[in-house]
């Protein structure tokens, strides 16, 4: 497979050009389609990572961010780095939309119980959008779109609608609406699920 089995594994994933990509806490490991292997190394440990079919984002200790992104040559670049204050507990990149190259929206759950969503946008790339604030440490993020009639989506005849899911450590679900456009968080929603933390999947 091309993986590396010596290290543990914190995200894999497979890319649009079924390359593969294997996130361990020294690195990145990308496994071309043709067993070609490009590894990827940080400087700290790498706590959490998240991706899609283009693009990923690793989360290392100190509260630091790196994004990147398959370029059209199927190489692995980094785009962007910034420091957020507080440690990464967990973070998501929802999927492509359909006719685009990238998902506009990171979200980044951390240790002073807030969620905050970035843009993904080459002009504002890792520029934070919106916070929310939590009554309780988050355990996992997920941005998904749903589709469906929405009572905040229905000038557009009941699309699709993007949704941050923010799942808590006190057992608690957050559903919230992310403005397609400004990444704005209206609509919050929440859901006692039980005694341990939420993980989203």
């Amino acid at each position: 497979s091309g993986l590396d089995l010596q290290k543990p594994t914190l995200h894999v994933a497979l890319l649009e050009d079924n390359a593969i990509i294997q996130v361990n806490p020294n690195g990145i490991r990308h496994i071309r389609k043709d067993k070609r292997i490009n590894q990827w190394l940080t400087e700290g440990k790498i706590l959490k990572a998240a991706s899609n079919l283009r693009q990923l984002v690793i989360a290392v200790v100190g509260g630091e961010i790196t994004y990147l992104e398959i370029d059209n040559m199927g190489n692995l670049t980094e785009t962007e780095k910034m420091t957020v204050e507080g440690e990464v507990v967990c973070l998501d990149i929802g999927s492509i939309p359909e006719g685009r190259q990238r998902c506009k929206f990171l979200a980044v759950g951390l240790t002073d119980n807030t969620v905050r969503v970035f843009s993904l946008d080459l002009e504002s790339c890792l520029h934070r959008l919106s916070t929310q604030a939590l009554p309780s440490q988050p355990e996992s993020v997920c941005l998904l779109e749903m589709k469906g009639d929405h009572s905040s989506n229905e000038e557009d005849g009941g699309g699709p609608q993007l949704f941050l899911h923010v799942g808590l450590t006190n057992g608690v679900l957050l559903r919230t609406a992310v403005d397609s456009v400004t990444g704005n968080l209206t609509d919050t929603r929440t859901r006692f699920l039980g005694s341990r933390p939420v993980k989203c999947f």
